[in-house]
């Protein structure tokens, strides 16, 4: 019985503290201000969380990758994915990463934080392959081939497999 009720009280904590994280209060704040009405977006796949942390900008950083979604109905419904890239001085200055009409194919996809130094095949086959040189954003619909890798250089986010 004690270690039933140990397995409990551990799984209990365990969801109480997955639910907890959040994003910094500036980040919200931002969200608030220029996306009204935002709600957290999570992914359709296995991961269905609605922020990611990286360093996407190769500062050293705690960046985040936030998911949302804005829009009253069906038809007004966007789909917004926006880096903050954490700053020494606590302030998140912002770039979008997608804006694009809720629906279709993006209603079933997801996204994940691909890790520096991760080697990427850019084609089929034997095609070239890069490695990344910052964590990178990669944006997939599930359960198929379709993913978009993004990459933030000279101050703007750009596809890798757009050569």
């Amino acid at each position: 019985m004690k270690k039933l009720t140990l397995c409990f009280a551990i799984l209990l904590l365990s969801v109480l503290f997955s639910n907890a994280q959040t994003v910094p209060a500036k980040v919200t704040a931002f969200l608030n201000k220029f996306y009204t009405g935002w709600k957290k977006a999570p992914g359709a796949c296995e991961n269905r969380k609605w922020f990611l942390t990286g360093d996407f900008d190769g500062d050293g950083g705690k960046d985040y990758l936030v998911r949302v979604k804005t829009g009253k109905s069906a038809k007004s419904m966007r789909l917004n994915l926006i880096a903050f890239f954490g700053g020494s001085d606590g302030m998140y200055p912002a770039k979008q990463i997608l804006d694009d009409a809720y629906q279709g194919d993006l209603r079933r996809s997801s996204f994940s934080v691909v890790k520096k130094g991760t080697q990427i095949q850019l084609g089929e086959g034997e095609g070239p392959t890069i490695t990344l040189e910052n964590d990178a954003a990669s944006q997939y619909i599930c359960e198929t081939d379709a993913v978009k890798t993004m990459v933030y250089e000279t101050g703007k986010w750009r596809n890798i497999y757009d050569q």
